[in-house]
């Protein structure tokens, strides 16, 4: 389905809720391999294009006080809530979150700034615990590893179990020296810094439409930063109630219809049911192009897409020692078949000789059924030989051994 078509849904919502909407979709599609343009997140450059379909839409629809963010996504940066929030709250005077399948972690935060938040039946949110990296980090393949916010105060929680018996000042000390020794101060430093951010950040976009004074507020930040013990923990719309979140709203089955088919295509056009399987796209190819759209923005005004363009190419692994042993085992193969090659074409001039010794007696002894086949006898052997000779070619298929995918970008970033 276009754009146009989604308009159409679109238009539909905002007639059905008296307001305007824009468009947040993310790509949460699966992928064997780590590819970059597979998944799409929330980030900071979605800030500058939210605000020039805000503006198209305030200046054509002064009258509408009514924004309603509908958003799909799984997380990204929790920096971009914050300026999203209120960007949009600058534009329009009620700002409310449509989610049809999920808004989780930095859509969660997001969601928390809002004034309502209309769920499906099939919608939720998630805790907003971070995971953080920074230089300092432990690395894997060089790249620094991720560092669960919560994961560490768990570990600090664990030793104080009853279980294990550490209560004493002098074995929690051990305690935090053991994860010291595990992972770098300063990444514990920032992961501290982090879980403080993370829940000054939840109250402030709750502070946006709810009174300071009021208790829930710390329930939902604790309920969404500590108690869940996993970030991949889906809230359904009861238990964010639960919490205290008083703003959760059923979408009716109108609005829940609309919301799901405009999921669905969606879906269908950035193949978010489908996952991606970078060896069947290439195929027999040693270099294909990859063109995926991470990112959907829409309004009634504008259709903005995030396009990642960039070219798979198919190589030999990364590690040095393996190339070199391929090359190796090239040279070696190249130099056993100039041997055979050589010694073929030897025995090939061998047959030639003893053929050109028989020749004279075959032709003097033609009536001699058994010598009459001897010509044709003689080329065969002959041909054969050339033949196996021209197809020793000394060349390994080294396509077999291209098991590594490497990435070329040609082009990224927003098209509108």
């Amino acid at each position: 389905m276009a754009f146009q078509e989604r308009k159409k849904i679109i238009e539909q919502i905002e007639t059905k809720r008296k307001s305007k909407v824009v468009t947040l979709v993310t790509s949460d599609r699966l992928s064997t391999l780590p590819i970059a343009g597979i998944i799409g997140q929330i980030s900071p450059d979605q800030v500058p294009q939210i605000i020039k379909h805000l503006k198209l839409l305030k200046t054509k629809f002064k009258d509408v006080d009514a924004l309603d963010l509908y958003v799909h996504s799984s997380g990204g940066d929790i920096n971009t809530a914050w300026p999203l929030v209120n960007v949009v709250r600058n534009h329009f005077k009620e700002f409310n979150i449509l989610i049809p399948i999920r808004a989780h972690s930095a859509a969660t935060l997001i969601a928390l700034g809002s004034d309502n938040i209309v769920m499906t039946r099939l919608a939720s949110i998630s805790p907003v615990d971070p995971t953080v990296a920074n230089g300092f980090n432990p690395k894997e393949n060089n790249q620094p590893q991720g560092i669960s916010v919560e994961d560490v105060t768990s570990f600090l929680a664990l030793a104080r179990e009853k279980e294990f018996n550490i209560s004493s000042e002098g074995y929690i000390t051990e305690v935090f020296k053991l994860l010291v020794d595990k992972i770098h101060p300063l990444a514990l430093g920032n992961v501290k810094r982090s879980h403080t951010q993370i829940r000054e950040l939840a109250m402030k976009l709750l502070h946006l439409h709810m009174n300071k004074e009021d208790s829930s507020i710390d329930s939902i930040v604790n309920g969404l930063t500590e108690k869940q013990h996993s970030h991949y923990h889906s809230i359904f719309k009861k238990e964010a109630e639960s919490m205290g979140m008083k703003n959760m709203k059923d979408a009716s089955d109108d609005e829940e219809t609309l919301f799901l088919d405009l999921f669905k295509d969606y879906e269908q056009e950035m193949l978010l049911n489908k996952i991606f399987d970078a060896n069947v796209f290439m195929g027999n190819s040693d270099e294909k192009l990859l063109e995926t759209i991470t990112t959907y923005m829409e309004s009634t005004e504008l259709s903005s897409k995030y396009v990642f363009k960039q070219n798979l190419i198919k190589t030999t692994l990364a590690d040095p020692n393996y190339r070199l042993q391929v090359l190796v085992n090239r040279n070696q193969l190249s130099n056993n078949a100039i041997i055979v090659k050589a010694q073929i074409a030897q025995i090939e001039a061998n047959v030639r000789a003893v053929y050109g010794q028989l020749a004279p007696m075959i032709q003097q002894n033609a009536g001699v059924p058994v010598l009459q086949g001897m010509p044709q006898q003689f080329t065969g052997i002959i041909n054969s030989l050339s033949d196996l000779k021209n197809g020793i070619t000394g060349e390994i298929d080294i396509s077999s051994l291209k098991t590594q995918i490497e990435q070329k970008i040609v082009e990224i970033g927003w098209n509108n």
